[in-house]
This record gives structure tokens, C-alpha cells and sequence, in this order.
């Protein structure tokens, strides 16, 4: 684990080190993968990681989950680990796994042309879809009329949005593209919690953030966006049918 260090670690790779962990094979079934070496490489992939460091990891919480194999076995576990486990070993394995596949997703590839052309590797989505999250943030009074005060962060809590207004009832659910058009994916949690909360849950699609930013609000989008396309052979995903676009910048 000598490229991280405990207290720099994304919150998500470990997380991702953890369900190898909790979950071992099943995990592999669901991300369409054979061997326990491919999966360590597919999370160092999103991460820009060493399939070596999240080995590493998963072995650190191997004696604090239901694990066959006992890992570092022996030693006092970092607190941080044991911090982490003694949490999520709490939580129900569609918690997880949610989060999880959402983070190692990879779309089967769309059809070339330009409409398509936000077909993003797990690590650049990821980015992307970070840097929207921030720029939704520093600028929520432009684009939802709230003010970043008035923002709940919820994104740590996986609960299937990622802001919710402190006043009302708003969901807010921030999907990234990296023009101003492309597809958009859905996890389970995401797309249950939108079906519950109906006109309450919007998404909010930003992209071109790497040029003049653009964005679109989608309220309702469990009705607005139907329908979905089911991805199953290596994550559970629902991928829009046609491409979402956004307006061009004034």
C-alpha cells in the first residue's frame, strides 16, 4: 500500500476494498469478473491506484467482515479500518453494493457518433462527475434558485441523491457529461428514491464544464427520462435510451 497512505485514501476505494471483501465472489458475479485479481485491477483502475494497494485493503478488513480468509490476521487493525467496518458491517448489502457498482461502473460502449461522445473510462467519470458535484455546489442560487447555505451535503450518506434542499422536501441528483450531450446512468437507489419522490427528486445534468459549463434540470426523472436500459453483464445500471441534452451556453 505504498502509493496511499490510510488518511488520504478515497472514501470510496475503501469502500470498494471493503465489499471484496464482504462480498468476494458474489461481487465479481456482479461486475462481470472471474478472478479476485482482475476486480483489484478494475477498482485501481478507477482510481489510479495499484491493484497491489487495494489488495492491501482488502486485507486490512478481511478480520472485521464475514470473510473466509483472515488477512492481517494477528494485529491491531488502523483505526480508521476499524472505524470504517464497524459502520458498514451495519448497513445492508444493497447499500453497498450500490454505491459500489455505481463507482466501477463501465457502460457497454454506445454507438460512435457525436452524441456519444461522453463515453468517459471509469476513472475520468469519476473526475467529472466530482468536479459537477462541486460546481453544483459553488453555483446552486444560478442553477435551483438555493443558495449553497441552504444545501444539505448527503453524497457520504448513499442514499440514493446526492443534496437535498434544508428547507423542503428537493432531492438533488448530479449527473456529469463531458460535452453538452450524452447518456446518463442510474443505480437501483437512485432511480427507487426518484420513483418515491416523484416531482421532489431532480437531476441535474452538467456538463462542458471544461470549457463554458452548461446544465439542465429534470424533475421527476423516473418519468421524464423513461425508458431505461437495464445493465446487467458488468454492473447493475440503468443507462438512459437517448442522450440527454443540454442547452448551449449563451
Amino acid at each position: 500500500m505504498s502509493d496511499q497512505t490510510e488518511g488520504k485514501t478515497p472514501i470510496d476505494l475503501l469502500m470498494c476494498a471493503y465489499a471484496l471483501s464482504r462480498f468476494d465472489e458474489h461481487l465479481l458475479g456482479l461486475i462481470g469478473l472471474e478472478s479476485r485479481s482482475a476486480a483489484f485491477g478494475r477498482v485501481a483502475q478507477a482510481f489510479g491506484s495499484k491493484a497491489t494497494t487495494v489488495k492491501g485493503w482488502r486485507d486490512e478488513f478481511d478480520p472485521l467482515t464475514p470473510s473466509r480468509r483472515v488477512g492481517w490476521h494477528g494485529r491491531e487493525p488502523k483505526p480508521r479500518i476499524k472505524a470504517l467496518a464497524e459502520l458498514w458491517n451495519t448497513w445492508p448489502d444493497g447499500l453497498i453494493l450500490d454505491r459500489v457498482l455505481e463507482v466501477l461502473a463501465q457502460p457497454e460502449a454506445p454507438p460512435t457518433g457525436p452524441e456519444n461522445a461522453d463515453a468517459l473510462g471509469p476513472r475520468r467519470r469519476l473526475a467529472t462527475g466530482l468536479a459537477a458535484e462541486e460546481f453544483f455546489q459553488e453555483n446552486s442560487l444560478r442553477i435551483v434558485g438555493i443558495s449553497p447555505p441552504s444545501l444539505i451535503d448527503c453524497r457520504s450518506d448513499l442514499l440514493g441523491y446526492d443534496f437535498r434542499h434544508l428547507d423542503g422536501r428537493e432531492l438533488f441528483e448530479i449527473k456529469a457529461v463531458s460535452g453538452l450531450a450524452g447518456h446518463l446512468l442510474f443505480t437501483d437507489r437512485e432511480l427507487r428514491t426518484a420513483a418515491a419522490m416523484g416531482a421532489d427528486y431532480k437531476v441535474i445534468v452538467i456538463g462542458n464544464l471544461e470549457d463554458e459549463p452548461a446544465w439542465r434540470l429534470i424533475a421527476d426523472p423516473v418519468r421524464a427520462l423513461a425508458p431505461f436500459r437495464l445493465q446487467t453483464t458488468r454492473s447493475i445500471a440503468h443507462a438512459t435510451a437517448s442522450p440527454i441534452r443540454l442547452p448551449a451556453p449563451a
